[in-house]
């Protein structure tokens, strides 16, 4: 029997709704295959302060994003996820 499809699941937090406008500020892949579960994460510095609004939606605080990368390092290939293009 073939071993079933690795899948990824990505999730994206943001300092707000709107992708014209506002910043990736996480990204989260959790990766499944026969093999187990892998997690992997790392916060992006959007390059401004997040609003009070942002901070209690995704829980993340400028304390923590001060030590965070400021860009995407790399191209980033996406379908579908509208932040990514505004990421760079």
């Amino acid at each position: 029997m073939p071993a079933p499809p690795r899948l990824a699941f990505v999730d994206l937090e943001t300092s707000g709704l709107s992708p014209g406008a506002d910043r990736i500020t996480e990204i989260g892949v959790v990766t499944v295959d026969d093999g187990g579960v892998e997690e992997w994460t790392t916060l992006v510095h959007p390059g401004r302060d997040l609003t009070e609004r942002s901070r209690f939606f995704n829980g993340i605080t400028s304390d923590e994003l001060a030590g965070a990368v400021h860009q995407l390092d790399g191209p980033v290939v996406q379908h579908g996820a509208h932040f990514l293009r505004s990421a760079h």
